[in-house]
């Protein structure tokens, strides 16, 4: 009963952060700084859905991390509501559950990358697909993968300053993991 008083209080507090975050965006007449607040935002409110899931379910140190995947992907839509009626998104997703140390991490992973196809992916084109794929590999190793046509990466994408990819890069190390674009 403690442990999920615990993940609801922690809900509950990313919440406010995020409702915090919402109105400095709406208050907010720098685009930059917008773009800034609306990626704080999701990073805060990715990790707050994990903690619903868990709050909400028998198992409080597991998480359905294929239903989760569906959450943020709508949330990350309602941030890009215009592209999100021209972007098609697909994906292939196997029942996984997650434990917290590795749930949290995937989240902000998948998290980064989706949310970077909607800022940079598609400037160009105002229509295209993204496609989402979540599996279990043949030697038990987890997979997780997002593809979109859009305008692609830069040649020097990697060389360049970009908390993104570092975010990607570190939280991909703490998996165990390793990263490929």
């Amino acid at each position: 009963i403690l442990l999920a008083e615990l993940h609801h209080l922690l809900k509950n507090n990313l919440s406010v952060i995020v409702k915090f975050l919402n109105l400095k965006i709406n208050s907010s007449l720098n685009e930059e700084a917008r773009n800034i607040l609306m990626a704080s935002r999701n990073h805060v409110n990715s990790i707050a859905l994990i903690h619903n899931r868990l709050y909400k379910t028998d198992n409080l140190s597991e998480v359905n991390f294929s239903t989760y995947i569906e959450d943020l992907l709508s949330e990350i839509q309602q941030s890009y509501p215009d592209l999100a009626k021209t972007v098609q998104v697909s994906h292939t997703i196997d029942e996984i559950k997650l434990d917290l140390v590795r749930a949290v991490p995937c989240a902000l992973i998948l998290n980064e990358l989706l949310t970077n196809c909607y800022k940079h992916a598609f400037r160009t084109k105002n229509k295209g697909s993204i496609q989402i794929n979540f599996k279990v590999e043949y030697d038990g190793k987890m997979s997780l993968s997002v593809i979109d046509d859009g305008s692609g990466l830069m040649d020097d994408f990697d060389k360049q300053n970009s908390l993104g990819i570092s975010i990607i890069y570190g939280l991909s190390e703490q998996l165990n993991g390793t990263c490929r674009f």
